[in-house]
């Protein structure tokens, strides 16, 4: 598999489940923390996909919670349903999956350490078709499939916190650069120009675009150390004389981590 979004390895599992395995329905579904604990389907794949849109199967305790697929999200094992036909718990919709052709299912939950969040189930073309070797394949595969989803969203959730830290660093250091411009009316647009040349200079020079990223935030706050040195030296009129006092100032850089 290849898939490079989650839908795409929803899609793709279900797909080769009902391929290369030969079992009539393959269905992916969702456990929702509403009222109503309803399992949403997110992907299938086989003959008549529209029973999953339809079935209204849930993990709640009640009548459409008590199948094979709530059970298995509120028990987190896996729910082996080798006889539609005379398993009670398939009652309330035994008439459409028999019509389907649909006599016994599999329902695997698809978890992670600390949660069930969802169920992987195969339906087949007869009874009894689930033996002990093949269970014990789908329930590897479950294992794999939660955990490809698992890992998928925590690196999604990785990226997105870093991008925030980074614009929320870009934000400060731009704030710090407008604050330093303002105290100085006649270097005003200077560290903007100095930005501008650097960023430029370094895609010239075929640097990558994080490496131009940090020459843009320091090029931004290369004149920091003006915001420690008293408006009035650093504006002030008339032309310049040195003496050690005012020499020490600029050359001293503030403590920005205070």
């Amino acid at each position: 598999m290849r898939a490079t979004t989650e839908q795409e390895l929803l899609d793709e599992m279900c797909r080769v489940g009902v391929e290369c395995s030969g079992y009539r329905l393959a269905w992916i579904g969702f456990a929702e923390h509403d009222e109503a604990k309803s399992v949403r389907p997110v992907a299938w794949a086989g003959e008549h996909p529209e029973f999953v849109q339809t079935a209204k199967i849930t993990w709640a305790d009640t009548e459409k919670g008590r199948g094979p697929t709530g059970t298995a999200i509120w028990t987190g094992e896996a729910q082996i349903n080798q006889d539609v036909a005379t398993n009670p718990a398939m009652a309330p919709w035994r008439e459409d999956i028999l019509r389907f052709g649909f006599y016994a299912s599999i329902s695997l939950p698809l978890k992670t350490k600390s949660e069930v969040f969802g169920n992987l189930a195969f339906y087949a073309g007869e009874q009894d078709a689930f033996g002990p070797e093949e269970v014990g394949l789908l329930k590897e595969l479950a294992g794999d499939l939660a955990f490809g989803i698992s890992a998928r969203r925590d690196r999604v959730g990785h990226e997105a916190a870093l991008s925030a830290v980074q614009e929320n660093l870009k934000a400060t250091v731009q704030a710090i650069a407008a604050a330093v411009e303002m105290r100085d009316v006649y270097t005003a647009g200077h560290q903007r120009r100095v930005v501008d040349l650097a960023v430029a200079i370094a895609r010239a020079i075929g640097l990558t675009e994080e490496q131009v990223e940090g020459i843009f935030l320091a090029g931004l706050i290369h004149d920091v150390g003006k915001i420690n040195v008293p408006a009035e030296i650093l504006t002030k009129p008339g032309s310049l004389r040195c003496s050690n006092s005012r020499w020490s100032r600029p050359t001293r850089k503030p403590d920005m981590t205070s």
